[in-house]
């Protein structure tokens, strides 16, 4: 049975004072689909230029094509997709600079947290810091890269919110996601960065904020060199054509 919650005060006075407001429900399908369309798109399985057929996407994740027609109207909102008229909706194509933006941005914002997070006395974070990358470590042992690059990603998410400041926290993640599109076609690199990461949560774990700031300025920078060779050599359409990194960086 949903419980009623009152409505707060300074509200509008054209609402009774003892009105009460249900529970929200689970997200409108719409942004679920979006979610699981997102998330196609990152792992490639979408492909830059690939037409999005409303029929097509209904079928294939069982709903109907009204919260496809919405999902695809938020994802254009986001800029993964981009829909025209008469011509349907097709999976954004990203230029060079843009791809080039994401990551110099994701490399600004990444040091400042990883700073934040050398200077941060949370123990307790620090400990699940360290708990992480421990687990990083042993999936680097069994060799599995899904179960290495799952656990890179978790060691990179706990450094930005160790810094403390969630709405920088917010910006990472979102700028992260557009960043996972590019990075997840170096799979090849899952081991290096294991191991930069070590060097990282080192750094920050003795609470040494510009050996940190170094460390991760050149990890972000060996991330998008790695982007860089991958494009160069995917076929066409695979990926962003990219400019040379003295153009770039």
């Amino acid at each position: 049975m949903k419980r009623g919650y009152p409505l707060m005060s300074g509200t509008s006075s054209n609402f009774s004072s003892h009105l009460t407001i249900d529970p929200l429900d689970a997200p409108p399908l719409r942004f679920k689909v979006a979610e699981r369309l997102e998330k196609m798109i990152a792992d490639g399985i979408l492909k830059p230029g690939e037409r999005l057929r409303e029929s097509e996407l209904a079928a294939m994740l069982q709903v109907s094509r009204g919260p496809i027609r919405e999902a695809l109207q938020l994802l254009e909102n986001d800029g993964w997709v981009e829909v025209r008229p008469r011509l349907g909706a097709r999976v954004r194509e990203r230029t060079e600079r843009e791809v080039w933006e994401y990551f110099d941005m994701r490399s600004a914002l990444e040091t400042h947290a990883a700073g934040l997070a050398a200077a941060s006395t949370d123990e307790a974070g620090r400990r699940r810091l360290a708990q992480l990358m421990a687990e990083a470590r042993a999936a680097l042992d069994t060799g599995s890269i899904d179960e290495l690059r799952e656990a890179n990603r978790a060691v990179h998410r706990h450094i930005t919110v160790l810094g403390g400041n969630e709405s920088l926290t917010l910006l990472v993640q979102h700028l992260g996601r557009r960043v996972y599109a590019f990075t997840q076609r170096t799979p090849h690199r899952s081991r290096e960065v294991c191991h930069e990461h070590e060097e990282i949560v080192q750094a920050i774990l003795d609470h040494d904020a510009d050996r940190v700031v170094e460390l991760m300025t050149e990890h972000t920078r060996r991330n998008w060199l790695a982007y860089q060779e991958y494009a160069r050599k995917a076929p066409t359409g695979e990926a962003a054509r990219v400019g040379t990194i003295s153009e770039t960086y």
